[in-house]
């Protein structure tokens, strides 16, 4: 069986088109891609545009089968998606625990019968503030996601710090290697020279002397050809 395969029984099934997103982001992130604080904007933005936090669910289980994430990155996306799941089920129990239409018109008019309460239409309007709970738990995810990514520029700076120091090293050593073929050949030119040098007048003294003899062997000659006539 091939790789495609192989990977269709290991993720299951096909997925939707908002778990196919949800997955893509957590391959981004696997691989280095993507920041922790974008994982969690893409999710939240998948959750608010409607795609079933079970869904999600299954695809961060499947996933984690497969390349588990970080402490902080998997308890921070598994937050968001059990209190998404937990939000749906409370919006469908409030949903079945609807009175009648009756019912809700009778409630209706007596509530526009009775006086506001004072402070009333303040509660109503002001939103619940998010618990100091939730907040440090945030701020605790947020300093995890900067170790993580202050300990991965770290890992990058210092593999590119060796192999700069490497390629230094190597250039000490070429121009090393070079200076001394540079010296080993200046010196042998310099012995070639002192060589033919003290080399030269020994040279000049035989070619003189043979000079020499040629020009007696010539008068030699010319004096001794006159008495053979």
């Amino acid at each position: 069986m091939n790789d495609t395969g192989r990977r269709t029984e290991r993720m299951g099934p096909r997925i939707s088109s908002p778990a196919s997103m949800f997955e893509k982001v957590l391959r981004a992130f696997t691989e280095g891609d993507l920041h922790y604080a974008d994982v969690q904007l893409d999710l939240k933005r998948l959750l608010k545009s409607g795609a079933p936090p079970q869904k999600l669910l299954e695809v961060l289980q499947r996933w984690e089968l497969i390349e588990p994430l970080p402490d902080y990155a998997h308890a921070g996306v598994l937050r968001l998606i059990t209190e998404a799941i937990e939000l749906a089920e409370a919006e469908a129990e409030a949903e079945n625990a609807d009175p009648a239409p009756d019912q809700i018109q009778d409630a209706i008019s007596t509530a526009a019968a009775a006086p506001p309460m004072p402070g009333h239409r303040a509660a109503q309007d002001t939103e619940p503030a998010p618990s100091p709970a939730d907040g440090a738990r945030s701020e605790e995810e947020q300093i995890a996601a900067d170790n993580f990514d202050y300990q991965a520029l770290s890992r990058a700076y210092e593999h590119a710090r060796d192999a700069a120091s490497t390629a230094t090293a190597r250039a000490i050593a070429v121009t090393a290697d070079l200076t001394a073929a540079r010296a080993a050949l200046e010196s042998e030119q310099r012995k070639n020279r002192e060589f033919h040098a003290s080399t030269f007048p020994s040279r000049m003294e035989m070619c003189r002397g043979a000079a020499c003899a040629i020009s007696r062997s010539c008068v030699t000659t010319i004096r001794v050809i006159p008495r053979c006539f």
